[in-house]
This record gives structure tokens, C-alpha cells and sequence, in this order.
């Protein structure tokens, strides 16, 4: 079996950014957006997944949406 791992990227000269893929297991949407100090991130999976932070936090979480807020 495989295994779903997120791991985003943000870049301030973008200031937000946000994607969806419909895969074969199910819909994987991750985005962000820089506000004020700090980056908020909504990541929604389908399936057990592993999502590292750039802040360099780990979470291993069940099917379903998330947020995180990662300070500067």
C-alpha cells in the first residue's frame, strides 16, 4: 500500500497558495497563506497521511481536515 505524505512549501513572494487533486484514493487539498507573522495551512486528506511543516512539526492524522498556524 502506499503512503500519503504533505509537505508544504510557502514562499512570501506568493503570499498564498492552494491545490486539489482528485487522486485514486480520494480529493487532497492543501493550501496556505501568509497573515501577519505567521503562515495558515489547511491540508484535507482522504486517507492516513503524514504532513510535515516547514516549521519542521510532524503530524501523523486520519482521514480529514486540518489546520496549522506556523510563526516566522
Amino acid at each position: 500500500a502506499g503512503r500519503l505524505t504533505i509537505r508544504p512549501f510557502p514562499h512570501s513572494a506568493l503570499g498564498h497558495a492552494q491545490a486539489e487533486w482528485l487522486s485514486p484514493v480520494g480529493k487532497i487539498c492543501s493550501g496556505w497563506r501568509y497573515e501577519n507573522n505567521k503562515i495558515q495551512m489547511r491540508i484535507e486528506v482522504p486517507v492516513p497521511a503524514e504532513i510535515l511543516l516547514p516549521d519542521g512539526r510532524e503530524f501523523k492524522v486520519k482521514a480529514g481536515a486540518y489546520s496549522y498556524e506556523v510563526s516566522l
